[in-house]
């Protein structure tokens, strides 16, 4: 066995197989050796380990190309959170669409063509109308067409590239409600932000700045974040999310139990609005046990004092249950899909 230092933290080991042993008993004797903490000065650090196989003999026409094959195998080892994995040849090429995909966005940011913003109404119960929509960014990549949100958003989110991203659309959001201000028409508009964009020193003061520079009443904007991805112990985040609703915008959690969260975190998170994950909406036809904890779920938001939205509704039976229950709010294919600008016009005066 030849063992290589491929960069600080990654190692090649060339192994002969003369039948003795399979790779993958070579392979799981590396990975058990990380189970175990590592001693620093008596401090445990625990450790883990990705291991990626490749066969020299699998048709590679240089040593460079089989060292990143098993690379993106360990990467797949790592993710899979498996002892090891062999290379997948339908895992590098995702792989290496992602990197594409991170390496195209900064200039994909500068461009006037490529990112667009997508309007899906939310609709409240009480009288059938939308008076809140949330935006939803679409990407058209020049040489690879459109690009799913589903796809790149997980990507950027991993990176810095979130804030540049998250800024472009909050400004064409406030842009956008400018317009409708001006126009006359009563309609607020939710955006997603992450925690990275929380924690921003200058996030408070750009958010201040679209909006005056636009003129818009703060009242109309809302940032939505993910349940959980704000710790209720993150003070300075925590103190932005004050701060946001001093300045008179709201603040939902969208997603809510799909995480791991308990019922005390809604106790902890100034926010005013809670989005139940579409995961439980869309299981409304199919069990009790899906009504039940939505049920439970809006009770619960509304002892609280928040406003409750169900997102993922398809069809028209999950629609009546949530009015029968006191949903205040709806989203969903069954009331309308994410349409641009000239469409949701239309929508709106239909």
């Amino acid at each position: 066995m030849t063992v290589y230092n491929v960069s600080v933290l990654s190692f090649a080991f060339v192994v002969d197989n003369d039948g003795r042993y399979p790779p993958e008993h070579t392979a799981r004797s590396i990975a058990t050796h990380f189970t175990d903490p590592v001693m620093v000065q008596d401090i445990p650090i625990q450790t883990a380990a990705g291991v990626g196989l490749v066969a020299l003999d699998a048709g590679f026409t240089a040593p460079a190309e089989a060292l990143r094959a098993a690379l993106t195998a360990a990467q797949d080892s790592r993710s899979s959170h498996h002892p090891f994995a062999y290379y997948n040849p339908g895992s590098d090429a995702a792989q290496r669409r992602a990197f594409q995909l991170l390496t195209d966005l900064p200039e994909a940011l500068e461009a006037d063509d490529q990112f667009t913003l997508h309007f899906q109404p939310r609709v409240s119960f009480a009288d059938r109308l939308s008076h809140s929509v949330e935006a939803l960014i679409r990407w058209q990549h020049p040489r690879l067409g459109w690009i799913s949100p589903a796809e790149f958003i997980p990507l950027v989110e991993t990176t810095a590239l979130i804030r540049p991203l998250t800024a472009l659309v909050l400004e064409t959001a406030i842009r956008r409600l400018s317009r409708w201000q001006d126009a006359g028409r009563d309609l607020g508009i939710s955006v997603n932000v992450s925690p990275r964009n929380l924690a921003e020193p200058e996030f408070l003061g750009r958010l201040r700045g679209w909006l005056d520079r636009y003129g818009v009443d703060p009242r109309r904007l809302e940032l939505e974040f993910t349940e959980g991805a704000v710790s209720p112990d993150n003070a300075r985040t925590l103190e932005t999310l004050r701060q946001v609703r001093t300045l008179g915008m709201t603040v939902a959690i969208d997603d809510f139990g799909s995480g791991y969260s308990n019922m005390a975190y809604l106790t902890r998170i100034p926010a005013d609005v809670v989005k139940i994950d579409k995961s439980f909406v869309l299981d409304l036809d199919r069990g009790e046990q899906a009504r039940f904890l939505v049920t439970e779920i809006t009770n619960l938001a509304h002892g609280l004092d928040f406003d409750v939205v169900a997102e993922g509704i398809e069809t028209a039976n999950a629609y009546t249950f949530l009015d029968g229950i006191g949903c205040d709010q709806g989203q969903g294919f069954h009331l309308a899909r994410p349409m641009p600008d000239d469409q949701l016009d239309a929508w709106l005066v239909r």
